[in-house]
Order: structure tokens, then sequence, then C-alpha cells
């Protein structure tokens, strides 16, 4: 990897290792193919598999790996938009106990506790 993009582009360790690797694999092996087959099997990532799924097809039917990417990223983009839609629609359900226990017995104190004030001075 060409060391300015290294500057520019902070990746994570784990997954630079990977891409260097990948790197050094599309050197010496004599396909391509196999170079990101082993990204993908290396990564266990379903996106990765996915997007050097394409790369590979793309390559070995000749269409340009230019025209695969922005469909592979609208893809990726809508997986986590629906797994994040998922993860908010998991969320009121989960925050009803916390609700009930810390914010109601909160909320009838403010509510009842001036009206348990003005009737106790009423009583004595």
């Amino acid at each position: 990897m060409n060391p300015a993009m290294q500057h520019r582009l902070p990746i994570p360790t784990n997954l630079k290792s990977k891409f260097t690797l990948t790197t050094a694999e599309l050197a010496y092996l004599p396909e391509r193919r196999l170079a990101l087959e082993n990204l993908g099997t290396r990564t266990g990532l379903d996106t990765i598999k996915a997007t050097t799924t394409a790369m590979v097809q793309a390559d070995s039917y000749g269409t340009p790996i230019g025209q695969a990417l922005p469909v592979m990223a609208k893809e990726n983009r809508d997986l986590r938009i629906t797994e994040a839609e998922k993860k908010a629609a998991a969320l009121p359900p989960k925050q009803t106990v916390p609700m009930i226990v810390f914010f109601l017995p909160v909320l009838f104190v403010v509510i009842l506790g001036p009206a348990a004030i003005t009737v106790s001075k009423i009583n004595f």
C-alpha cells in the first residue's frame, strides 16, 4: 500500500493486515480470483465476501469493476440501514421497564408531593 494512502486513510490494524496480505497475494498468486477469495475467507464478513465475489465475477465476465462496486456499495448501505431500523424498532419494548421503574415514581412525587403537603397542613 502506498505510504501516502496509509497516512490519509486510517484503517483498523486487523483489517489493514488483511489488505496488506491481499496486496501481497495479488502480486504473487497466478490469478487475482484466488487473492480475492482468500480475502473474503480471511475476514469472515458477509459484506466483504459479497464484494469480493462481485469483483471476481466482474473480472471473469470482463465487465468493469467500476460498475459492480457502486451496486455493492448501495446493497451494503441498504443492509446497514435495515439493521439500524431493526435495532431502533426493538428499542421501545426494552425501554418500558426502566421507564416504569425510574421515571414514574419521580413523576408521582412531583405531581402528588405538593398535594400531600397541602393535605398534611390542613389536617394538622
